[in-house]
């Protein structure tokens, strides 16, 4: 080891504390991936030497959707997040192998049911989306029977055998817009809720937070509408919402609770002339989303951290298979209101 690089040398070159290098070379969590990265090339940069322990290896499949057309708008920093912790410990003896499926619910389990037949030899755990919580619990206790530990991100499936499930609290999300739907919209009338998959795990907590929180105190003045559609096809939605909007009046607010949705919402309101101004909340900060908050159709977004979500799932799979670190079998991760006025200090960090 070169004698003039130290712990403290790296520390001062960067700007930051000696645990923080301990941390970023050692692959522990605390650090941020620019900031890791920063550290491990002044540290080779400087002649740091330093011996890491051998890691066993860990092959992790990741099965999401392809992040293109309206998946983009959440999924591309479900990737980014598997990506970035990957890439932190691929000295570790990690590979993420992709299986990027395009379309629906029908697509993923034909992915599923391929690399059930085709590559168990090839991985050692799964990470994937439960969009289908029966049919997702039955390819989950499948690949557990083969010792192939699944962790499941974003949308859950509690009555299978997976590991862990790494993602937001989906009915403190609901209640978060319910909140905020009551706090501004002060008159009588109806609300809507906009969405797709309404029998989703997740989905289905979210709703019932949002009613839960409207109703509370016997307050009664919020009419919920639910108008779901269960489509993959954009325009199919803001048809049905249209048709909505121009038949029925009182209409205070709109609380869209996905990304596809959000994005529906939007657009349609752009295009028709509704007389008095709706209060809309939406689903994930991305460029699209802060666009409509700048202009005044959002009001807010609700953001459950897409990033984190896949940066932390593939922590938790390395930690638990690894480092033989028991995985929780629920993973929070804080879910964010963000308003217009501080749309440009939130870091779309992906």
């Amino acid at each position: 080891m070169n004698q003039k690089t130290t712990l403290q040398s790296i520390a001062q070159s960067a700007g930051v504390s000696v645990s923080t290098v301990h941390k970023a070379l050692y692959g522990k969590p605390g650090v941020n991936p620019e900031m890791r990265k920063r550290i491990l090339l002044l540290a080779k940069q400087q002649g740091y030497r330093y011996s890491q322990p051998i890691y066993q290896s860990i092959r992790i499949a990741a099965v999401f959707p392809a992040p293109e057309g309206s998946n983009r708008f959440f999924y591309q920093y479900i990737w980014n997040g598997i990506h970035d912790r990957a890439d932190e410990l691929e000295d570790q003896n990690l590979t993420v192998i992709d299986f990027k499926f395009y379309g629906g619910i029908e697509e993923q389990l034909v992915m599923l049911e391929d690399l059930y037949q085709n590559h168990c030899e090839e991985i050692d755990c799964l990470l994937t989306i439960a969009w289908d919580q029966p049919a997702t619990a039955e390819y989950i206790d499948k690949f557990a029977e083969k010792n192939i530990l699944t962790f499941t991100v974003s949308s859950d499936a509690p009555m299978s055998q997976r590991c862990s499930f790494i993602g937001a609290n989906f009915y403190s999300i609901g209640r978060i817009a319910g909140e905020y739907m009551k706090s501004v919209v002060q008159e009588s009338g109806r609300t809507l809720i906009v969405g797709t998959r309404r029998d989703s795990y997740n989905h289905s907590l979210a709703i019932r937070g949002y009613y839960d929180e409207l109703n509370r105190g016997n307050d009664r003045r919020l009419e919920v509408v639910e108008l779901f559609d269960h489509t993959t096809q954009d325009f199919s939605l803001q048809a049905s919402l249209s048709e909505f909007l121009h038949s029925f009046k009182n209409i205070r607010g709109i609380y869209a609770n996905n990304a596809r949705a959000t994005i529906g919402v939007c657009q349609l309101l752009e295009e028709i002339s509704y007389p008095t101004k709706l209060t809309l909340i939406g689903s994930e900060l991305f460029e699209e989303s802060a666009h409509y908050l700048k202009c005044g159709i959002l009001d807010c977004v609700i953001e459950q951290g897409p990033y984190q979500q896949g940066y932390v799932s593939v922590g938790t799979a390395f930690n638990h298979l690894s480092l033989k670190r028991s995985a929780p079998p629920n993973i929070v991760i804080n879910a964010h209101i963000i308003l217009p006025s501080c749309v440009d200090q939130k870091i779309i960090h992906r």
